[in-house]
């Protein structure tokens, strides 16, 4: 049924959604909470950048937060973290 295909059409876009997403490693320093939730979307535009192909402003987005927070993101772990630190 129609129904169905789309729930499974759903259901797919979300898990290839999924697939960007980074979080903050637990082993990361901690900065207050707005400055975590700047970095947070930063991290999540630089994924759809990437995502994208625009690698020049996904690597911006990178150098912007490794100066201003000291933030290291992880590809291959799909992590962040202030202060390089990864669990």
């Amino acid at each position: 049924s129609s129904s169905a295909v789309r729930f499974l059409a759903a259901r797919h876009f979300s898990a290839q959604r999924e697939l960007w997403v980074y979080i903050k490693s637990t082993s990361s320093l901690s900065l207050d909470e707005l400055s975590e939730q700047y970095i947070q979307h930063h991290v999540d535009t630089r994924a759809q950048a990437k995502k994208d192909r625009n690698f020049e402003s996904a690597g911006k987005i990178r150098l912007d937060l490794r100066q201003e927070f000291d933030v290291t993101i992880n590809d291959t772990k799909k992590l962040w973290s202030i202060g390089g630190l990864f669990a």
